[in-house]
């Protein structure tokens, strides 16, 4: 049996606030996907079965995301980083609504982590948007808070 590790590029976050790639790796059924090593190092959780555990882990599900809730979390829940200027607002189709995810961004608009590597924000789902946060992103996906 070939036991050749392929990989395909995924992007993980759109290429306006970050270009970082994951490379999913497809592998033959024996293998021990805790031991797939992880190139977006924030994805690694040590309790868990590695990076796809962490991708394969559900985020939590709300009923509506408001424009006010995600300019609260920026205001109340920013981590005292002096390296932080920013935040992203990321949003993709999911089965459930939209999947989130909401991070903070240095000056040349990169994830900004804690000593970790684990990058500071949120990932949820939303099962909608608020229509004042569904107006501002209309087409996009990305919105940049500054």
């Amino acid at each position: 049996m070939d036991r050749t590790i392929k990989t395909i590029p995924v992007v993980i976050f759109g290429t306006v606030a970050t270009a970082a790639l994951l490379k999913w790796s497809v592998l033959s059924k024996e293998a021990d996907i805790s031991k797939i090593p992880c190139g977006f190092t924030d994805l690694h959780d040590k309790g868990s079965t590695g990076c796809l555990g962490v991708l394969l882990r559900q985020p939590p599900v709300i009923d509506v995301l408001t424009f006010p809730d995600v300019v609260a979390y920026f205001a109340d829940k920013r981590p005292d980083d002096p390296r932080i200027r920013a935040g992203a607002l990321l949003s993709r189709n999911h089965p459930k609504g939209r999947l989130i995810f909401q991070v903070f961004l240095n000056e040349d608009d990169k994830l900004c982590s804690d000593g970790s590597s684990r990058p500071y924000g949120r990932r949820l789902i939303a099962r909608r948007l608020d229509d004042e946060l569904a107006a501002r992103f209309g087409t996009k996906e990305l919105l940049i808070f500054r």
